[in-house]
């Protein structure tokens, strides 16, 4: 693992890594820093561009714009009491409590430390535990992944502050709507339904009629040309 580090640091001291780093942390900070405006969107309008870029600088763009973009939400979280990212929501009065008492710079300090060594170690875990979590991925059936989805559908009405019944209601009014089907056969065609407003399903297999195979012995999957 020593060798792939220092391989890695290595191969970030070229020049255009540099330069990717620099753009991509100046865009996460901008956007970190306007409220309303998410890594996760920041992230969306990123990769379209890194269509056109080699892996490596694809990936330190992203990389680089999100954990920018991470800290940057708490800026305004402490200067102006509103979170630039939902993940600076936590800790935004917080932090602004102590900025009226003339401790922004402490603040900013310690959201700038901990922000880095919260993603220190998790790269660490990740390149710990990744090999693990992906063997016990592989090995989830139907039934993991239903208690996984009833897990994710029962925190709203348990994290609702006061406990009401307005949080489950809206669970289970969503839920149909943002549910897709991930294998439905209809007629020789494998379909996923509307992801919003249970729409009609959109194809996306043409019948087993209408293909060839790749190679010999191949199942069919590519249509046949008229």
């Amino acid at each position: 693992m020593i060798d792939h580090i220092w391989t890695a640091l290595v191969m970030l001291s070229s020049w255009n890594l540099v330069l990717t780093i620099a753009i991509c942390s100046v865009y996460g900070l901008f956007v970190g820093a306007v409220p309303g405006l998410t890594a996760t969107m920041a992230a969306a309008l990123l990769v379209p561009f890194t269509f056109f870029m080699d892996p490596l600088p694809a990936l330190v763009a992203i990389v680089t714009m999100e954990a920018m973009a991470i800290f940057a939400g708490d800026i305004p979280a402490a200067l102006v009491r509103i979170p630039g990212t939902p993940s600076s929501a936590a800790y935004t009065d917080d932090s602004y409590e102590l900025t009226k008492q003339g401790k922004a710079e402490l603040v900013l300090g310690v959201d700038v430390v901990t922000s880095a060594i919260g993603g220190l170690m998790g790269a660490v875990v990740l390149m710990t535990s990744a090999p693990l979590l992906a063997e016990v991925a592989l090995k989830f059936t139907s039934f993991e992944y239903f208690w996984l989805a009833a897990l994710g559908l029962s925190v709203p009405g348990s994290a609702a502050s006061p406990p009401s019944s307005r949080s489950p209601s809206a669970t289970k009014i969503g839920a149909p709507r943002t549910t897709a089907s991930s294998s439905v056969t209809n007629a020789g065609r494998t379909s996923v339904s509307g992801a919003i407003g249970g729409r009609r399903p959109v194809h996306t297999m043409p019948p087993a009629s209408n293909t060839a195979p790749i190679m010999p012995g191949a199942p069919p999957m590519i249509p046949r040309l008229p």
